[in-house]
């Protein structure tokens, strides 16, 4: 499991009752891509215990190499999301195993504490 470290400054930041993020997100150094959209991609967790995600933005990595989309288990306020690495020249997801822990994206989005 990746955690999204928050960027310098004021995040997480409430707005009304819910939390606005950003922050860091380093692929891992084995990406696991099943061929199963229940159980391929990265698992990630942002802030302390208990926080938990809305909404996560689909973000470029820095090096522009790759799309990152991130895909809840389900809906409702209590699921886990996962990171799913496209290569953006071909469009498909990396393969099995594939090291990306040389790899940053800039992830937002929203979440809180419930």
């Amino acid at each position: 499991m990746s955690l999204i470290t928050y960027q310098h400054g004021s995040y997480p930041d409430l707005v009304g009752r819910r939390s606005i993020f950003a922050g860091n997100y380093v692929g891992p150094a084995s990406y696991t891509n099943t061929a199963n959209i229940a159980t391929t991609g990265d698992p990630v967790q942002v802030g302390p215990f208990n926080y938990y995600i809305d909404a996560i933005h689909a973000t470029e990595s820095v090096s522009g190499t790759y799309l990152v989309r991130f895909r809840p288990s389900g809906p409702g306020p209590r699921a886990t999301w996962k990171a799913v690495w496209v290569t953006i020249s071909s469009g498909n997801e990396v393969t099995n195993g594939t090291n990306l822990s040389a790899e940053t994206v800039i992830a937002s989005g929203f979440g809180g504490l419930f």
